[in-house]
């Protein structure tokens, strides 16, 4: 059985290492073949009994790790026909969550274990902070009252529905349930539709900036109302003293966090700079302060990932630009300047300044790239495909797709100005990653149950699916202004 134990660790360490090489699709579809079919050999000696007589999962939960990473990144090849790199992670978390259908039973009851949960948290909470990185005040400013007005409307129109299309559907669900639902509808994708115009290559037109200020301001908005949502639930009550009392405070968290952080921020990093300069301070220092901050939110009531997200929201990159330069940039500048060809000299300082002006989420990435897929195939772990047999699961996930498109389209055709109004509403339609997270949350508190977190899954996964198309399709209908 130990023999048995230590051959699955270093097959799968020896997987990984292949797959972190050249060649990554071809190599991780071959890799993930492999080991299904391996698995089924061995899948017994993942799962031991103690002493106590309790089962040990241990040896289970670093396969269902390597593998998770292994396969979202296997299956990332849906990035060649359009789709993002989250329906890649969600199918493999699908597919793991599904693999007793072919009699490997290691990862049953996995969606329950607490390790794996806890890990799934992190990576949502490293999300969030991404999101607080990349979401700056002043890019909102220029387009401030029409992002607002559509944002609004957006807002108020899909939260609308998916509250109603859930007291529908589920006639016995809470009303905290319903409010919950709506938020999680109204919740956009920024990253999401940034990428879809990024690839078409209209960036700075006028429609694409307004639907990036407006989804900024929607994400802050439904971030706002889920952390009044979770403090609520939380509380566990929806009375109107708690629920002013929790409003209070959140309020009390996010303006007393975000001028504090203001001011701590740059003394946190002139003395880290003093004891330490180089890059791994730096990261530290980054983990450090978007951790502090979900501790923070969680002690007061807060979801934690709301703490994650000020925290990224407080930091100025300019606070960073004390610490010191990688000793490759160092050694570069030294080759620069012993160089006699002036154009590979303008070259490599090129190279050394695009190295120095990296943005601060660039920095976690190495994080964001293991935590995050575990988060999004913990989601895809949680669906079970028996729900799609279920009438009422399809036809409300159908209808969340709908109100999505409905209510963003309405809201895009609000603008006066003479824009590619559809185009504007359709980017704005994409459930975000802000919204699954919030799904889990709701999940994991015992608000959504089985069927209603499949069906915000195959949901989400369809809205990704269909909405690259719909915008393609917007741009030959319509011109850019």
């Amino acid at each position: 059985m130990n023999f048995s134990k230590n051959y699955v660790n270093q097959f799968v360490w020896y997987a990984l290492g292949l797959l972190l090489d050249t060649k990554i699709v071809t190599r991780g579809c071959l890799i993930t073949l492999f080991l299904f079919i391996s698995l089924k050999s061995f899948a017994s000696s993942t799962a031991n009994t103690n002493t106590s007589g309790t089962v040990d999962f241990t040896p289970a939960i670093y396969l269902w790790l390597a593998l998770s990473i292994l396969m979202s990144r296997g299956l990332s090849i849906v990035k060649k026909i359009g789709l993002p790199v989250v329906t890649s992670e969600i199918l493999a978390g699908i597919v793991l969550g599904h693999l007793y259908l072919f009699g490997i039973t290691t990862f049953i009851g996995m969606n329950h274990n607490e390790i794996i949960q806890f890990l799934s948290e992190i990576g949502a909470m490293i999300l969030m902070f991404e999101i607080g990185l990349e979401t700056q005040i002043k890019d909102i400013s220029n387009k401030l009252v029409s992002g607002m007005k559509i944002a609004l409307f957006g807002t108020v129109l899909t939260f609308s529905g998916g509250y109603y299309l859930s007291a529908f559907f589920y006639p016995d669900m809470t009303t905290d349930s319903r409010i919950l639902l709506g938020v999680i509808t109204a919740a956009t994708a920024t990253g999401i539709s940034a990428k879809v115009f990024k690839d078409l290559k209209i960036l700075g037109s006028r429609e694409v900036k307004l639907v990036l200020t407006a989804s900024l301001i929607d994400e802050v908005l439904s971030i706002l109302c889920f952390a009044i949502v979770s403090g609520v639930l939380i509380a566990g009550n929806i009375e109107i003293e708690t629920l002013i009392t929790i409003t209070a405070k959140i309020t009390m968290f996010f303006l007393l966090s975000i001028t504090l952080g203001t001011r701590l921020t740059p003394l946190l990093t002139k003395l880290s700079v003093k004891i330490h300069a180089g890059i791994s301070m730096k990261i530290g220092l980054l983990f450090f302060i978007c951790t502090l901050y979900t501790w923070l939110a969680s002690i007061l009531g807060v979801a934690p990932v709301i703490g994650a997200f000020i925290a990224g929201l407080v930091i100025d990159p300019e606070h960073f630009k004390n610490f010191s330069q990688a000793k490759f940039l160092r050694e570069l500048k030294l080759i620069a300047n012993h160089t006699s060809d002036e154009n590979t000299k303008v070259q490599i300082l090129k190279t050394v300044h695009a190295q120095e002006t990296r943005s601060l989420d660039e920095l976690i990435k190495p994080l964001s790239n293991i935590f995050v897929p575990i988060f999004f195939t913990y989601i895809g772990l949680i669906f079970k495909l028996s729900d799609l047999t279920k009438p009422r699961v399809v036809l409300f996930a159908i209808s969340l797709l709908i109100i999505s498109l409905i209510g963003r389209i309405i809201s895009g055709y609000s603008e006066k100005e003479k824009l590619n109004k559809l185009l504007v509403g359709l980017g704005m339609t994409p459930i975000g990653e802000a919204g699954l997270i919030f799904a889990v949350t709701g999940h994991q508190l015992g608000i959504i149950n089985n069927d209603i977190m499949s069906a915000i899954v195959l949901a989400v996964v369809l809205i990704t699916i269909i909405t690259p198309i719909l915008i393609k399709i917007s741009l030959k209908s319509g011109r850019l202004s």
